[in-house]
C-alpha cells in the first residue's frame, strides 16, 4: 500500500485530474510550445479555497505522523504488510525534507503541522515563483506585464498555525464511524451534515486576521483576471 503522508490537496479536489496535474505535466516538457510559462491558477484556486474555509486544511488528505499506525494496523488486518509513505516535494529544500523525513521516522512532531506539510503558503523552501518563464511571457506579449506582477502575491497566501498536538484524536471518530455518506460543513456549504472538522477548526486553525482580508481579496482579483482575459490584454 502506498500514501502521499504529508500533501494538503483538498478534499475532493475538484481541480487535481485533468485540471491541475495535466497542467503541470505539459508545462514542464522541455518542448512544449508554453516554454516553461505557465500561470498555475489552480494553486491560487485551491490556496483561496482554504483560507476563505480554514477547515478545508483539516479535511485535506494528509496523514500525521502520529497517525501512522492506524494504516499500519489496517495493512496487517487485511494482510497488506508493506506500508510504504511518500513524503512531497521534491522542490522544497533540503533541511525542510530533513525535517519532515524526520517527523515520520520518529512519528511524531511537536509544533506547527503546516511546517512538514506540502502547504505553499508556510515556510520551508518555496521562496518564490521561477522567474525566467514570467519574464519571457511578458516580453513576448503572452500576458500583461502588470498582471503577472501579482501572481507571487496570490499564490504565497498568509502562513497557517495547527498545534500538531491538538489533533491528537481527531482521526478517532472516522475510525469508529464513517463520514462517506454525510457532506462536510464548511462556510461555502451551510448545507453541510458534519461540523466534526469545522468546528475544530474554528479552535486551532490559526490565520493572521490582518491579512486574510487582503490576501482573499488579491487572490480573487488574480482569478478573475485570468479567466476574463484582463491577464492577456482581453
Amino acid at each position: 500500500l502506498r500514501l502521499i503522508a504529508n500533501n494538503v490537496c483538498l478534499h475532493n479536489c475538484p481541480y487535481g485530474i485533468p485540471g491541475h496535474s495535466n497542467l503541470l505535466s505539459h508545462s514542464s516538457q522541455s518542448k512544449d510550445k508554453t516554454q516553461g510559462f505557465v500561470i498555475d491558477i489552480y494553486t491560487v484556486m485551491c490556496g483561496l479555497q482554504k483560507i476563505k474555509n480554514p477547515a478545508e486544511f483539516l479535511m485535506a488528505d494528509w496523514i500525521r505522523p502520529e497517525d501512522v499506525h492506524y494504516y499500519e494496523e489496517l495493512c496487517d488486518k487485511t494482510g497488506n504488510s508493506n506500508l510504504v509513505l511518500k513524503l512531497t516535494d521534491r522542490a522544497k529544500t533540503t533541511d525542510w525534507l530533513v525535517n519532515v523525513v524526520k517527523a515520520y521516522a520518529e512519528k511524531s512532531y511537536d509544533g506547527n503541522l503546516m511546517d512538514i506539510l506540502n502547504y505553499i503558503g508556510n515556510k520551508g523552501g518555496y521562496a518564490q515563483i521561477h522567474k525566467l518563464p514570467m519574464v519571457i511571457g511578458a516580453l513576448t506579449g503572452k500576458a500583461k506585464t502588470s498582471e503577472l506582477l501579482k501572481l507571487e502575491k496570490a499564490t504565497f497566501l498568509p502562513e497557517v498555525y495547527i498545534d500538531n498536538k491538538s489533533l491528537n484524536g481527531f482521526l478517532g471518530r472516522f475510525i469508529k464511524n464513517t463520514c462517506r455518506d454525510k457532506t462536510c460543513y464548511t462556510k461555502d456549504k451551510p448545507y453541510g451534515e458534519c461540523k466534526h472538522c469545522y468546528n475544530l477548526a474554528e479552535k486551532i486553525v490559526k490565520i493572521n486576521e490582518n491579512k486574510i482580508g487582503e490576501a482573499i481579496s488579491f487572490a480573487e482579483d488574480l482569478v478573475h483576471s485570468i479567466t476574463s482575459g484582463r491577464m492577456f490584454g482581453k
